[in-house]
């Protein structure tokens, strides 16, 4: 879609305190995978075997934003797909660990668990990827549509793009709660274009912004661009993640805000942006004013960025909570 069709589409505005129910619970509609990460070292050196360590666990981007809402002390519910493979159990069994309600979830027998294999060096910072997700192509328009009412019965629904396009286009289409974004990739965040006027918040990190508002993100004024073009494409909310710079925060009316990152020694990144997407939707469950609600989404990523998992601790993110609760009283 082009900038000049975007700009054109017509906006449907939602007041979070009208229409965010603390009682219902979050729909989290996406990907579960199987993550196997390696971790170099030393430098890494491409075409050649890296001494390292390689350790296995549940992950996937929609999984790790419900676990984190769950942390964050949200009710929460899955829609994904699930294989009948070895992985199926541990994925029931982590999801009930953290309560999160996945009746509403496919099951896809002989397909494999979506894998997800990376590659860090020695500071944590995720060097290649290689993402196998075709069970999640199971998550069409008809399994959709077959799930609407219980989608619509939600406070809100938080979908990633690991969704194929025309599934995107339907769950937007049709969802008559907020929507809430993770755009995933540079590659996959393209599948957002169409439906940006039907987003309510996002979180991009800055090479997504740079594909979906088409503007370069050099400094802190080219961000505050991209951020209000996303606006101007009918986002309500755009928490745009400048990484250990920090965030950039613009919404409808309201003034553009950056918040600068904490300098923080990293165990690994790979569940930052994860954690701050969960940030960002809890946020709007809670009494938070929009620099406030900047601050949570960033604390939670910087938090995330410091220990070694790739979901905050419960522990952790109960005192994020309590220092929130606290600043207000």
């Amino acid at each position: 879609m082009d900038t000049g069709t975007q700009k054109q589409r017509k906006s449907t505005y939602i007041e979070p305190a009208a229409c965010f129910a603390p009682d219902l619970p979050i729909m989290v509609v996406g990907g579960i995978n199987a993550d196997i990460q390696a971790r170099a070292d030393g430098p890494l050196i491409m075409r050649d075997s890296n001494p390292g360590r390689v350790s296995s666990s549940l992950g996937g981007v929609g999984f790790n934003i419900a676990r984190n809402l769950s942390c964050l002390g949200a009710d929460v519910r899955m829609m994904s797909a699930l294989s009948s493979d070895r992985w199926a159990g541990l994925i029931k069994k982590e999801a009930a660990g953290y309560g999160i309600d996945l009746s509403p979830s496919l099951k896809v027998h002989g397909a494999a668990t979506s894998t997800y294999v990376y590659i860090c060096g020695p500071d944590g910072e995720m060097d290649l990827a290689v993402c196998d997700a075709e069970i999640l192509k199971a998550l069409d328009e008809k399994a959709l549509e077959a799930r609407m009412d219980i989608i619509n019965a939600s406070g809100a629904v938080v979908l990633d793009t690991n969704l194929e396009e025309k599934a995107i286009r339907f769950l937007s289409e049709n969802c008559r709660v907020p929507l809430f974004a993770d755009p995933v990739s540079v590659i996959k965040a393209a599948r957002l274009k169409p439906v940006l006027s039907r987003i309510f918040a996002m979180k991009p990190n800055r090479l997504e912004a740079e594909v979906l508002s088409g503007i370069a993100i050099r400094d802190q004024s080219s961000a505050a661009e991209a951020a209000t073009a996303l606006v101007e494409f009918g986002v309500e909310h755009v928490f745009l993640s400048l990484g250990n710079e920090g965030i950039c925060c613009a919404a409808r009316g309201e003034e553009t805000v950056f918040l600068k990152a904490d300098p923080v020694d990293a165990a690994c990144v790979n569940g930052a942006g994860d954690a701050a997407t969960a940030a960002m939707v809890r946020s709007f469950f809670l009494p938070m004013a929009s620099g406030e609600r900047a601050g949570f989404v960033l604390s939670a990523g910087t938090l995330a960025v410091s220990q070694k998992e790739t979901v905050l601790r419960r522990t952790e993110a109960a005192k994020l909570l309590n220092k929130y609760q606290k600043e207000r009283s």
